[in-house]
């Protein structure tokens, strides 16, 4: 298991309100991790109106204020996509302009929704196919195929952009990225222990 920093790269259209958001909120929930592998976390946008602040609402969402204040928005285009080992998409059109820029990142790259539609079994099943060589983009991308679709009556794996709506609109999307950072992170904890203990049981069967 390495000890490097793991970087993740949230991504969304403008970079001022979807993709700081969730950068933001995982690393608050991430810091109250006991003894939490060193995780950092950045945002873009595929058509970031560079230098922008982040949208005043977010102050409203339980967000510390000082990574609110620093934010400024940033291009895709302005990221060394190569040095990401995980990039989640607010939509699957973002996702899709990542893979246009970097199309070897493929098993890399994720919509939000899709993390969470993989995390939900594998949290309710185990995840003991994790070895001590693999990266958390590997178990994600070993179980896309096998995930369920997203319910018809359900959400969709895009979230929905709150930019031209009110308050009750930036709630829901928080209310959504929550959720599935909730998913996210508590993947990330179960499979980093499982990893851990492969490392100091390397003969240890499953």
């Amino acid at each position: 298991m390495t000890s490097s920093p793991r970087r993740i790269l949230f991504v969304c259209e403008g970079n001022v309100c979807r993709s700081p958001y969730a950068a933001m909120a995982f690393q608050q929930q991430w810091r109250a991790v006991p003894s939490a592998r060193q995780t950092v976390t950045a945002s873009a946008g595929t058509r970031a109106p560079s230098g922008a602040l982040a949208h005043e609402q977010l102050r409203t969402l339980g967000l510390e204020a000082a990574p609110l204040d620093v934010h400024r928005a940033r291009s895709v285009d302005d990221v060394d996509l190569r040095q990401q080992d995980l990039v989640v998409t607010m939509e699957r059109r973002h996702r899709q302009a990542v893979l246009e820029r970097a199309p070897q990142l493929v098993r890399r790259t994720f919509t939000l929704g899709e993390v969470a539609r993989i995390a939900e079994p594998l949290l309710a099943g185990g995840i003991d196919t994790a070895t001590a060589h693999d990266e958390f983009h590997d178990l994600l991308a070993r179980f896309r195929l096998a995930a369920p679709a997203p319910s018809s009556t359900g959400p969709s794996d895009d979230v929905p952009d709150p930019v031209r709506g009110d308050g009750a609109d930036f709630r829901r999307m928080a209310t959504r990225i929550d959720h599935d950072l909730d998913l996210l992170v508590t993947l990330l904890v179960r499979f980093d222990a499982v990893l851990a203990d492969d490392t100091r049981n390397p003969g240890a069967g499953r």
